[in-house]
């Protein structure tokens, strides 16, 4: 008797189906490992170092005090997930990088759904006089506050206990960050996050979406694209939004001074 893997369910089939396109769906995946990789970045200083003029990784090892080896595989990282591009042996920032920076520093930050709080951590190693509020469900702070301990941070950043769409927001914040939510949310509770966003703002203030990127719906998509995207409609009703799609929403809600940088596997909107 020949044993075969039967799908029990839709995902399961769409996956068995797919199987030659697993490798990149699964790149696809490691929209954490990116995001590790460019709090690295953050925490070693990589970003700062090379505003002046590019560098080698030989370079930036020896003046952040970091391991050459290590330093390399974390520029060719940022080099193929499109933060920094490689001239030669030397690297140089891109204009997404430079775009991500925060002017004036601010003071209150929300991190909505900030989960196990990296960008938080980050974000107030980045401004030493950040404080930051996490709105995230129990089970996610619980992995977090151990981590903010560690970091030294428990002063300046607190939990929130809530549900996004449910609970209400505090208000008069600088930055408010939504990182990989909107493509777990249908079109109306999209609306309805960015809206509370917006509210939660001082005047003056800026929001930034962080999200996964895909072209306009008059592109094709990739095959691991269409596939993710599916796979978020199937599980919660979301998909992979299109840039368009954000930037209208923002404008109806009222925000102005819109700008968006394509990462790529990522978008970041700030408005």
């Amino acid at each position: 008797m020949r044993l075969s893997v039967k799908p029990e369910n839709i995902l399961e089939a769409i996956a068995l189906q797919t199987r030659k396109e697993l490798s990149p769906f699964l790149l696809a995946m490691l929209g954490m490992g990116v995001s590790q990789a460019v709090v690295t970045a953050v925490r070693l200083g990589v970003f700062d170092a090379l505003k002046e003029h590019p560098k080698t990784a030989a370079e930036l090892a020896k003046s952040l005090n970091c391991d050459a080896r290590g330093m390399q595989v974390l520029l060719e990282s940022l080099d193929g997930f499109g933060f920094v591009n490689r001239q030669g042996e030397r690297y140089k920032l891109t204009q997404e990088s430079k775009f991500a920076k925060l002017n004036p520093a601010p003071k209150r930050l929300l991190d909505v759904a900030g989960g196990p709080a990296e960008y938080s951590i980050t974000f107030c190693q980045q401004y030493p006089d950040l404080k930051v509020d996490v709105l995230d469900f129990l089970n996610a702070i619980k992995a977090g506050k151990l981590r903010i301990e560690e970091a030294g941070l428990s002063s300046r950043i607190r939990y929130i206990e809530g549900n996004l769409l449910e609970t209400d927001w505090d208000t008069n914040y600088d930055v408010v960050f939504l990182s990989n939510i909107l493509h777990w949310l249908k079109a109306e509770q999209c609306e309805v996050t960015l809206s509370k966003a917006f509210q939660a703002l001082r005047s003056g203030g800026s929001a930034i979406v962080n999200d996964m990127f895909r072209p306009g719906d008059r592109d094709k998509l990739s095959s691991p694209l269409s596939l993710f995207s599916l796979i978020y409609y199937v599980i919660c009703g979301g998909r992979i939004w299109p840039p368009p799609t954000i930037l209208e929403w923002l404008t109806q809600i009222g925000f102005a001074n819109l700008r968006s940088s394509q990462q790529r596997l990522g978008i970041l909107v700030a408005g």
